[in-house]
This record gives structure tokens, sequence and C-alpha cells, in this order.
């Protein structure tokens, strides 16, 4: 079957569909195994290279989705920069985005939208690319939005050594980030300073399964040049699009740097200089008592 479409000052577009006919003994399929094929009539000229004018022919539109069954409330990104115009001289005048759920935008710079669809839906996405002769052509996607629990979590964060730690010491710190999610998914992971990139650390990146799958991360602080004090030490993982939890994409652990030790000192922890003070005092107390008791003593008369 033969359907033809016409686009008024435009061109018409022929649709091919594969008939089956039955005259009571025999079928004849005129399709020659093509379930569907399109093309398009032309009655519109365009400027040539070598002539005045050509037939004009309508844009190349392609289309990529990512994620392509994303969930409700996840930012979706559109790709149509790999379209092209095919008229000479043409460029690309406008792109029309129509996302299927009664929304649009229109623009000349859309190449790389984005788009958050709000409803479970299979929606039918349609791009149509004009080029700067008015021809047009339109290409349509479907994009099936579902709802998935989505939580991407700092799982655990260890430092070692953690406490009486001299600058200079090297520290390892291991953080892990679980995918709690129904669905797999893909982000990064970091060991900051109090909220400051670790020189020479690593970022993680990963793609992580669904159902607690998880990935880790191991760097090394160097603690030369730090001022003796408690440092705080964050892993972050970055919140996702439409993630349900975002509480837990931060854990943090603490080190506590102290004075080296001084050529003959002594270095003693809170708890013994506490217990030496107190030994101290009671013994300045029992020689101010012995000295009064001295004193009265000489000052008796004979």
């Amino acid at each position: 079957m033969l359907l033809l479409i016409h686009h008024p000052n435009l061109y018409s577009v022929l649709h091919l569909f594969g008939v089956e006919l039955d005259n009571g003994a025999l079928k004849y399929d005129l399709s020659n195994g093509l379930t569907t094929v399109d093309g398009y009539f032309n009655d519109t000229y365009c400027p040539g290279p070598s002539v005045s004018k050509v037939l004009c022919t309508p844009p190349s539109v392609d289309i990529s989705v990512s994620p392509l069954s994303p969930s409700v409330g996840r930012r979706v990104t559109f790709n149509a920069t790999s379209s092209s115009v095919t008229n000479y001289k043409a460029t690309i005048r406008s792109y029309l985005w129509t996302w299927g759920d009664g929304n649009s935008i229109d623009g000349t710079d859309l190449s790389l939208p984005t788009h958050t669809f709000t409803l479970v839906c299979n929606c039918s996405v349609t791009l149509t690319l004009t080029d700067s002769y008015g021809i047009y052509w339109s290409k349509t996607v479907v994009v099936s939005v579902h709802v998935f629990f989505v939580d991407l979590a700092i799982g655990d964060i260890s430092v070692s050594p953690a406490f009486n730690v001299y600058p200079g010491t090297p520290v390892q710190i291991t953080a892990a980030v679980i995918n709690n999610s129904t669905v797999p998914e893909n982000g990064s992971l970091t060991i900051n300073l109090e909220g400051k990139t670790i020189q020479g650390a690593p970022i993680k990146l990963f793609q992580l399964g669904a159902y607690k799958q998880v990935a880790t991360l191991t760097v090394t602080l160097d603690t030369a040049g730090l001022t003796p004090r408690v440092y705080r030490i964050d892993a972050v993982v970055p919140p996702l699009s439409g993630e349900n939890i975002t509480r837990n994409n931060i854990k943090s652990a603490h080190i506590q740097l102290i004075d080296p030790l001084l050529r003959g000192s002594l270095s003693l922890s809170l708890a013994e200089t506490t217990g030496l003070g107190i030994v101290v005092i009671a013994a300045v107390g029992f020689a101010l008592i012995r000295l009064r008791k001295k004193q009265s003593v000489l000052n008796e008369p004979l």
C-alpha cells in the first residue's frame, strides 16, 4: 500500500507498507519482504552548487537518549549532535522538541537538551529539525518512564592511624559507596580534608549494579605541614538527579595530629597529663603544710 502525505510548500512523504493479496486460490506478498519503507517526493527547489536550483532534501535527524528508561523526576539527556542538513550551504535554523508529556521547547541551539518527566509514561519524543531554507524533518523515539528507588550512600570510612599522629606521618583513608538503588547507577566518590580536595588524591568513577553493589576508594594523606589539631575527613558521593535519599551522600571521620616529641622532653596523653597535674598539686600542697609546721616550731619560745 502506498500512502502519500503532502507537506504544504515543501515536499510529499511516501510510505510503502507491505500488502498481501488473496484471490481465493493464491496469496501474493507485494512487499518483497519489507514491512515498511519510507521516502519522500519533493516539489520544492533549493540553491545548488553548480546550478541555480536543485530539488530540496530534508535534514538528517539522529537522536540518542540517556538513560532510555529513566525514573520519574530523573533528568534525561537527548543528543541530536549527529543530525545534519543536506541542502547546499544550508544551516540548522531550529530544533523543536516535543516531549510527549504535553511540554515542548523550540530554539536555535538545542542539539543537547535535557528534560525531566514527572509522570510514568511511554512518552513519544519528537525532534523536528528545520534548515535555513525552511525544509524540515522529524524523528520520534519512545522513552519509557518508570518509578525506581534511587540511592547512592557512603557505607563506611576508616582512617589509619587516627589518633596521636605526628605531622609527617602518612595516613591511609578508605571509603566505600553502596548502590541501594533498584537500578544500576554510576557516579563518583571523593575523599576530602575539611571540604578541600586532598592533593594528589584520585577520584573514583564507578558503575554499580543494583541492590547493594559496592565500590571502594583508598587515598593516602600526607600530613607534613599540617598544624597539630583534630581534622575532619569527608567521603562524598554527589547526589543523583531524582535521588530518593540524599542525607547519606556524605560521611565523616577524624584524625588527631599532636606535637612531635621534643629532644629530651616527655610527651603525655591528656589523661596522663591530668594525672601528673594532680600529683604535682598534691605534692606542692604537702610541701606547704610541712613548711608551715616547720616555721611554727621555729617560732615557739625556748
